[in-house]
């Protein structure tokens, strides 16, 4: 495996395990760059990748082999190759190791151009040891006051790279005024703000003074992020929607024994209030009883931030978004989603879920015949020649939907609840505790036993993979090898659980990684 794998290896690793929080040098970052991340130790933090397990596995899945021939690899080795053959130097992570850094700093500027600015406080030794540094006499030497930085451009002068060392930091960019820039700023000479004056990042500023784990953090300017084209076209995931209601981010990483704590914070531009129920009865009824458990309000700040809990989900979930106009208190009101695979049986073709949505409603469901008709109308809607499908009163408050080509839907009234299901059994089954409102920390709970049905879909993917079937799916290899090996390359990770809470005009999400 090559230097210049590897170093694509740490951007997935940035990207996937979300990053902690140290400001020493966001003082010196010009402006506000679209992304912004600050390692407390560079150094250890390329060590403990490079002897990593995780490096081991991804890099030699097939997984990470279909990513090097992707859009994204492809143009971001393009731009580096450009770079690297500027300079006569490979920037990849072994250049980095030469630098070592340990407060280090990354801002980026432009995704389309891959525009950034690094400042690294490295040791004198290191520097002068460090393959940037043996560079030097192929750069023209400049000076901007006192200070002397070096540079080098392309003939037609389109590309740049230049490098400055003062004192214990070293400056480095590939846009000659950034690097300019962030001189002024360690001179204290600029009229320009640095990231921690600008606005959008001080509404951080107490999450900050509360983090004392500061080995590193993640900062990123997610609404200009959203919009871009170049983003839009290479992220590999295209859940803008997901995406579109937040307006700034910053994450950071907690090392835990067990597992992974990863602190989540974002802003939306709205200020956030809500009487929460208390959901923990929910939490202990639930979390042993289905492998996935999702709770949430419909309202638990804007209409914007909606599809951040919903998303593009399909089968019974997919009207949820219709139905938050359905209550008389929609602040109060909540969803449990629960999701449990079913036995797998060989001589099927599809594997299907037991999924259970139960919706809680403040003062009642209120008349049963509204609701039946206004799930009848909405799966109506979804045929070009409507069959007429209407609901069958099975007596004891359960009703049946069947549907076409589909598995039949079910629902029941319980209380406040409303309830449905693809699994008559589930509902049969259900027994709720008593919830009471309270200003209880969540808005929001999800927990996922990753283990479980981790080895569910590769049991499923192993019986798909002999069937005839198969043969007709262009994406069969896709699953049996890309997605196969990256579940086999996170199979350390045994649950996962979401908390989310609201703070003044801040989401805040706790996530927690728990291993085998």
């Amino acid at each position: 495996m090559n230097s210049r794998l590897k170093y694509f290896g740490i951007i997935l690793l940035l990207l996937s395990i979300k990053v902690g929080f140290t400001t020493q040098l966001a003082e010196l970052i010009p402006g506000e760059p679209l992304l912004y991340i600050e390692f407390k130790d560079l150094g250890e933090f390329l060590e403990q990748y490079e002897s990593s397990e995780l490096k081991r596995d991804f890099q030699g899945s097939e997984n990470y082999q279909d990513f090097t021939k992707s859009k994204l690899y492809l143009k971001l080795n393009n731009r580096f190759d450009e770079l690297s053959s500027l300079i006569d130097l490979s920037i990849d992570l072994d250049a980095l190791s030469s630098l070592g850094g340990e407060n280090t700093g990354f801002a980026l500027y432009d995704i389309g151009e891959l525009q950034f600015l690094m400042v690294l406080e490295v040791s004198a030794d290191k520097w002068l040891k460090s393959k940037l540094y043996d560079k030097t006499k192929y750069f023209e030497p400049r000076t901007a006051g006192d200070l002397t930085y070096f540079v080098k451009q392309d003939e037609g002068g389109s590309m740049e790279f230049a490098f400055c060392e003062i004192g214990k930091r070293v400056f480095i960019s590939n846009q000659l005024e950034k690097l300019l820039e962030a001189l002024q700023l360690e001179k204290k000479e600029s009229r320009l703000p640095s990231l921690n004056e600008t606005d959008k990042f001080k509404q951080f500023e107490s999450v900050i003074s509360e983090q004392k784990d500061r080995e590193f953090f993640l900062y990123l300017k997610q609404a200009e992020i959203t919009a871009n084209s170049y983003f839009r076209t290479y992220w590999l995931y295209q859940n803008f929607g997901d995406l579109g209601w937040i307006d700034r981010a910053l994450i950071f990483l907690v090392k835990e024994n067990g597992g992974i704590r990863e602190l989540r914070y974002f802003s939306s531009g709205d200020e956030f209030s809500a009487q929460t129920p208390d959901i923990k009865p929910l939490i202990e009824k639930f979390s042993k009883s289905s492998k996935l458990l999702n709770i949430a309000q419909f309202k638990p700040v804007s209409a914007k931030v909606i599809p951040a809990f919903f998303g593009n989900k399909t089968g019974i979930d997919k009207f949820a978004g219709q139905l938050t106009g359905h209550f008389e208190t929609a602040d109060g009101d909540y969803y449990v989603y629960l999701l449990t695979p079913k036995q797998l049986e060989s001589e099927n073709f599809f594997y299907t879920y037991s999924r259970c949505l139960m919706l809680h409603c403040g003062t009642g469901p209120g008349n049963h015949a509204d609701w039946t008709s206004l799930v009848s109308e909405f799966y109506n809607s979804q045929f070009v020649v409507s069959p007429g499908i209407e609901f069958e009163d099975l007596g004891s408050g359960l009703y049946r939907l069947e549907l076409p080509l589909t598995e039949d839907l079910y629902l029941t009234f319980r209380d406040e609840w409303v309830c449905f299901s693809n699994d008559r059994a589930v509902l049969e089954g259900l027994d709720f505790p008593t919830i009471v409102e309270t200003d209880a920390p969540f808005t929001r709970y999800l927990e996922l036993d990753y283990g479980y049905m981790s080895d569910f879909t590769l049991q499923t993917i192993s019986k798909l993979v002999n069937k005839s079937a198969w043969t007709y799916f262009d994406s069969g290899k896709f699953f049996e090898d890309n997605i196969t090996s990256l579940i086999r390359t996170t199979s350390r990770i045994k649950t996962f659980k979401l908390k989310q809470r609201l703070s003044g005009n801040l989401i805040e999400e706790e996530v927690i990684y728990l291993y085998k």
